[in-house]
């Protein structure tokens, strides 16, 4: 529970012209929540195994984690789909 309160007052921290550093530390600490998370998630799976998803907080956990690493996989996807745009447009730009 302390955990959830955690990272619910660091989404809270998060405001509009943030410094880069600021930024760059939220984001740290939300992988660490994503991976105590995604912990909890296998540890309870792991034990109660075809019961966890009987439980309907289990369901709505298990659909935050995988929201959550699907979010951060495919910002992440996000940003070398850019990155290698840029690329393409500076090579066809200086090779034309």
């Amino acid at each position: 529970m302390i955990f959830i309160l955690l990272n619910m007052m660091t989404m809270a921290m998060e405001h509009h012209d943030e410094p880069k550093e600021y930024k760059a530390v939220l984001g740290h600490i939300n992988s660490i929540f994503i991976v105590v998370f995604t912990l909890e998630f296998i540890m309870k799976l792991l034990a109660l195994r075809q019961y966890y998803f009987k439980e309907p907080w289990n369901v709505f956990d298990f659909v935050v984690v995988v929201g959550s690493i699907l979010s951060t996989v495919l910002l992440q996807f996000t940003f070398i789909i850019y990155r290698l745009r840029s690329l393409a447009i500076r090579f066809l730009l200086f090779n034309s």
